[in-house]
């Protein structure tokens, strides 16, 4: 999780943060929701959770971060996709665009590279057409999956795994 002065820094206000890690990802779900989309993948955070107390009155409110991730992936369950995935990673390895407080923390907390991530979730999208392939394609019940950190840590150490052959 990003520290309160990285978001500051990033998003210049509580309001413009809220816009682009709520209203856009919200706009987003709306739109693959519109445009015939099978299955979308969220990037969350780690403690991502709506029901946190938290106000604009400042950026630097500890858990508005917390509050408009959870808020977010609300939105996007909501749009009604037959297929979410929403990951829940906590630290990400940014490499050299790593923030300074990223830097520090990454050798005291758990991280996890992005170029990881990417690799799971598109495992992931491909496990999602292939059970819609062996559902015939129709739509099943909407399904939601959340991955929390410790399953993706795992899962990476584990490999990739191939695709079974269709």
């Amino acid at each position: 999780m990003p520290s309160d002065m990285d978001l500051h820094k990033d998003a210049g206000s509580a309001a413009q943060f809220r816009k682009v890690d709520l209203e856009y990802v919200a706009a987003t779900a709306r739109a693959a929701k519109a445009g015939g989309a099978k299955h979308l993948a969220l990037v969350s955070s780690q403690g991502a959770n709506a029901k946190l107390w938290a106000n604009d009155w400042s950026i630097c409110h500890g858990l508005l971060y917390a509050q408009v991730k959870g808020l977010a992936e609300q939105a996007t369950i909501k749009a009604g996709i037959p297929s979410t995935s929403i990951f829940r990673p906590g630290l990400l390895e940014r490499g050299a665009k790593a923030r300074g407080v990223e830097s520090a923390f990454k050798n005291v907390v758990s991280s996890l590279p992005v170029s990881g991530l990417g690799q799971l979730m598109v495992l992931d999208a491909i496990k999602a057409a292939e059970k819609r392939k062996e559902q015939g394609g129709a739509p099943g019940a909407q399904e939601t999956k959340f991955y929390e950190m410790n399953e993706l840590l795992k899962a990476l150490k584990q490999g990739p795994r191939a695709p079974r052959a269709t």
